[in-house]
């Protein structure tokens, strides 16, 4: 889930809400994606978060954003995520406020 993009010369800066299938453990301000949003960006039918409590920072084009694996597509966008959720969201990261917010610099 992208939150900003920044130009930094020729590529960009970009920072992601992480989306992951492992549990969120105690304090982590997680979010679960709901089935049907999970089917509509292709992402199965396994449980899974977006992890409020951080983010994650790289240099775009990079290694850190694949194409989604679709055919004939080499595109990185999965699709578009329902606005109630993205509010839920940013409520998240407004409530934990950026002093507190871990950001993990990835590959580049």
């Amino acid at each position: 889930m992208v939150l900003a993009a920044q130009p930094v010369g020729t590529r960009a800066r970009v920072t992601v809400a992480p989306v992951t299938t492992k549990a969120p453990v105690p304090g982590d301000a997680a979010i679960e994606m709901p089935a049907l949003v999970r089917r509509q960006l292709g992402l199965g039918d396994e449980r899974c978060w977006i992890i409020a409590s951080e983010t994650n920072s790289f240099l775009w084009p990079g290694p850190d954003l694949r194409p989604v694996r679709r055919e004939g597509d080499g595109s990185p966008y999965y699709g578009k995520v329902p606005g109630d959720l993205l509010r839920r969201v940013r409520e998240a990261y407004v409530r934990i406020g950026a002093a507190k917010l871990r950001v993990t610099p990835r590959s580049e």
